[in-house]
Formats: structure tokens, sequence, C-alpha cells
């Protein structure tokens, strides 16, 4: 088995439609609120899927008959750019090569910006007040989490966020904070770490990276980005 034209062409209408079916799904907040995140995420999941699993396996994934209905670019794909001895390699087959290049290029670059990102955030300095910190182990407790969480200062950031899957960080904005606010932005920091949003979020990175050719990830890099959100949101206002 290969990858052949009609699969690359098959995976790209095929994520698309889903990524936009996400889309309005998102955008009805009437029927955002009567959906389970099973569901959204259900939708998420097929396209992605598809990304990764590119490879048409069964007959019935081979759903559009490029050949019959692109001939002639079809029979310049297949034509014969280099010979080898007795090994032909067709134009086809060479944009492959490059493509599956530039996407394991891309894959190592993420995986480095990653590793030095993190190195960075250690480079912040710790909040050492002790109401902030008391505060957050509060919630921790609370929730019945025996999981250590850093709390550090950023310039780089204007709104909070949390980073790190083995040792989390929530990273602060320097200024100052009334606890009850705090407590809003610890709840929801805590929601994205508890629900596995910092791996989710780092597998999404690498895939989007290896498959930066095709449109959809960048249609599902928003949903997805945004149904994350929605749902650590929830969190704070106590409905999940």
């Amino acid at each position: 088995m290969q990858l052949t034209f009609t699969s690359i062409v098959s995976i790209i209408i095929f994520s698309c439609c889903f990524s936009i079916f996400l889309k309005i799904m998102l955008k009805n907040n009437m029927l955002l609120s009567r959906v389970k995140y099973e569901l959204l995420f259900f939708c998420l999941a097929a396209p992605i899927m598809r990304l990764i699993i590119p490879i048409e396996i069964l007959p019935l994934t081979h759903n559009i008959n490029v050949p019959y209905i692109l001939p002639d670019i079809m029979i310049w794909l297949n034509r014969t750019l280099l010979t080898l001895g007795t090994f032909e390699i067709s134009i086809w087959n060479a944009f492959l090569t490059v493509l599956f290049a530039i996407s394991i290029i891309l894959t190592m670059k993420t995986l480095i910006d990653f590793v030095r990102f993190y190195q960075a955030v250690q480079l912040n300095e710790k909040v050492e007040d002790t109401n902030i910190i008391q505060l957050l182990e509060k919630i921790l407790s609370e929730k019945g989490k025996k999981v250590h969480i850093e709390i550090r200062w950023t310039a780089d950031y204007s709104s909070p966020c949390i980073v790190g899957i083995r040792k989390p960080t929530i990273l602060l904005p320097k200024k100052e904070y009334e606890l009850e606010d705090l407590e809003h932005v610890f709840l929801h920091e805590i929601a994205h770490y508890l629900h596995g949003d910092l791996i989710i979020n780092f597998i999404w990175s690498l895939i989007k990276a290896f498959c930066f050719w095709n449109p959809a990830v960048y249609l599902l890099d928003k949903q997805l980005r945004k149904l994350l959100e929605i749902r650590a949101d929830e969190n704070v206002i106590g409905k999940k």
C-alpha cells in the first residue's frame, strides 16, 4: 500500500468537511449547551485520525475517483522523473519524498522548540507570596489532587497560562491580583491540567507540524483551542 494522490485529496476533503462542521457547532451556543463534550471530541478526533492514518486500508476509503475526474494530472504525476538502474522515480514519488522530509524537519523543530520553551520557563521568577501559594494549594486540596504545581511570574504573556506536562507551572503576568480573581484563574488553569489539555496540545502540535500540507489542521487548530477553553471555563462556573 502506498500514499496516492487520491489518498491526499480524500484526506484533505474529509478533514476539511469535519473541521467546518465542528466550527458551525462551536458557533451555536444553544446547540453547544446541549451537546456532550464526548460528541464534540469525536468530531475533532475523526479528522485528526484521518490526518495521521493516511494509508487507504479499506475499499470504502477510496471515496473519490480522482483518476476519472483529473486524468491529465494523474498521467503527469506518474511520469518518470528519474531512472536509477532498473528503479524509476515518478514525479509523485519525488513530491512525496520532499513532503515527508519537510514534515520530519518541522516535527523535529517542534520538539526542539518545546524543550527550549520549558527550559526558558524555569528561568522565570518563582512566586513567593504565601497568600497566592496557599490559595492554589487550597484549590488542589478541595479537588482531592495530590499534585505539585509551581507558580512563576512572566513578562512574555499578557494572560495567565499553565505549561509543563511532567512539572506543571502556572505563569502569571506580574501585576497586582485580587485573591478572588486569582481563584478563577487557578480553577481555569488547573482544569486544563486535570483534563489532560497539556498533553492534547503537545500531541496536536506534532500533528500540525507533520501534516502542515493539509489546510484542515489550521481550521482544526482554532476549533480545538476554543473547545478546550470552553471546557475549562465551565470548570470555573461549576458546571463540570
